[in-house]
């Protein structure tokens, strides 16, 4: 993981009903260039939250390793990154709180793919969030792109609603005969060899490229921008089922030329006509601020309170040993409650009013850049580049600022004697977050996607570990 920088059943099908919810789901893809970068991971989420996306899959993330983080603005990010400490490639899926819940499991494939897995309302829906090689790559590494993007379509159960979206470098065109069944007529350009590998990808595995399906004006369905702002492409793509796009489930795909995060791909968006639901899940009890108790006043307070509660119950005569546990247990948890409260997690956003301003000013450049004439694109491109510089170095100001706060609230922590205080910023301090969970594999390396697969795998390890024969 990186963070020196910045920020890592089948079931039976109602198709009738699937089509109902009053809100449609709205997911995205992303090439955002980098997330390794002061500042970069905040301002994509502020566009995450803007434009109400559920699901975000992000492309060139340049994080390291793999794993599962919960950012302090709430979403939660997995990633898939190179393994050799080189800032390249990588990918991720970003979700929010509600999406988080539906969660049934995910797989970080390679740095270029990430498979993701949720409990949707009617059926289980799997996203396969993809960074495909250029254009000029070699066939070597586009065959084996495909081969392992193939092998992850072929593990998802047959009757999951499977979306294959993020920028595959791939121009697909207008001419569609002969391929009717997965591409309409909106598509832009001529069709290139990346273009032809995910025509043929989709033709096989019965899916619909929805970007080439929706009347939109060219500006909608382009998705790169050259930094002069003279060349377009489309080749961010956002896929499903043909047999669900023929239910009504796909509504829109289409490129969103507001959304800035200093990169020059457009944010692809997608909206379903789905509801995610709430995976089964085991629930955590909240935590009571036994902080408080080094406090002599708060302490005094709870230890006469728990005083009297106890005197009460002695006076009730108990026979029964398991109903006297409960008394004693809810004792403790009526005073807590009472007396400490529950903990409040804190959440501090770092960024400066002054660098949101300057991400304000820098969008405002980017729309003269796309909306302009000729001449005035290129002298709002310059003024994109020197705005976006202004973005960084602010960033890179505020995040010192704020590593010093925190070594300032270490210190009198420490002063203090709290210890808790101390070994939390610390582990902020040193990059290595607490909530940082990596994947589950059995014996053979193979990643377990579900929970209850997991939990199996770690109760498997610990009866091997624990329950050995004596020397």
């Amino acid at each position: 993981m990186t963070s020196g920088n910045e920020s890592r059943e089948e079931v039976s099908v109602l198709r009738e009903s699937l089509a109902t919810p009053q809100q449609p789901l709205r997911i995205a893809a992303w090439n955002v260039r980098t997330m390794y970068e002061t500042g970069k991971t905040l301002q994509v989420v502020k566009e995450m939250e803007r434009y109400r996306l559920s699901i975000l899959g992000v492309s060139e993330m340049r994080w390291t390793d793999s794993g599962m983080i919960t950012l302090n603005s709430g979403q939660t990010v997995c990633y898939s990154g190179k393994t050799d400490g080189q800032h390249q490639e990588g990918v991720g899926i970003i979700m929010d709180k509600e999406a988080r819940k539906s969660l049934l499991g995910w797989e970080p494939v390679s740095p270029r793919i990430i498979r993701a897995r949720f409990y949707s309302r009617y059926i289980k829906t799997t996203i396969i969030q993809c960074y495909a090689p250029t254009e000029q790559a070699t066939e070597e590494d586009k065959d084996l792109f495909y081969s392992s993007l193939q092998d992850q379509i072929d593990q998802t159960p047959r009757h999951d609603i499977l979306i294959l979206m993020g920028d595959f470098n791939a121009k697909v065109g207008t001419e569609n005969v002969g391929y009717e069944a997965c591409m309409g007529k909106e598509g832009v350009g001529e069709r290139n060899d990346n273009g032809q590998r995910l025509v043929d990808v989709c033709m096989e595995n019965g899916l619909v490229i929805g970007g080439t399906i929706f009347k939109h004006k060219n500006i909608h369905k382009l998705s790169w921008v050259s930094p002069d702002g003279r060349t377009s492409n489309q080749i961010d793509h956002i896929c499903i089922n043909r047999k669900w796009r023929k239910s009504l489930t796909l509504r829109d795909v289409k490129a969103i030329r507001g959304a800035d995060a200093s990169s020059d791909h457009h944010l692809m968006l997608c909206k379903l006509q789905l509801k995610l639901r709430k995976a089964s899940k085991v629930k955590n009890d909240p935590l009571f601020d036994s902080g408080k108790l080094k406090d002599l006043a708060a302490k005094e307070q709870f230890t006469v309170e728990l005083k009297n509660r106890f005197q009460v119950l002695e006076d009730i005569p108990v026979d029964d040993i398991n109903a006297r546990c409960e008394d004693i247990h809810k004792v403790f948890t009526d005073t807590s409650k009472a007396v400490l409260g529950y903990r409040k997690r804190e959440r501090k956003e770092w960024l400066s009013e002054t660098t949101w301003n300057l991400v304000q000013e820098r969008k405002a450049a980017k729309q003269h850049m796309l909306n302009g004439s000729e001449r005035q694109r290129a002298a709002a491109a310059k003024t994109y580049q020197a705005k976006n510089k202004e973005v960084k170095r602010s960033a890179r100001r505020d995040k010192r600022v704020y590593m010093d706060s925190l070594a300032t609230e270490a210190q009198q922590a420490a002063e203090k004697g709290d210890t808790r205080t101390v070994y939390k910023i610390t582990k902020q301090l040193s990059g290595d977050l607490k909530n940082r969970a990596a994947a589950v594999k059995d014996k053979n390396g193979k990643v377990l996607m579900e929970g209850k697969d997991q939990l199996d795998r770690w109760a498997e390890h610990f009866r091997e570990t624990l329950n050995r024969p004596p020397p």
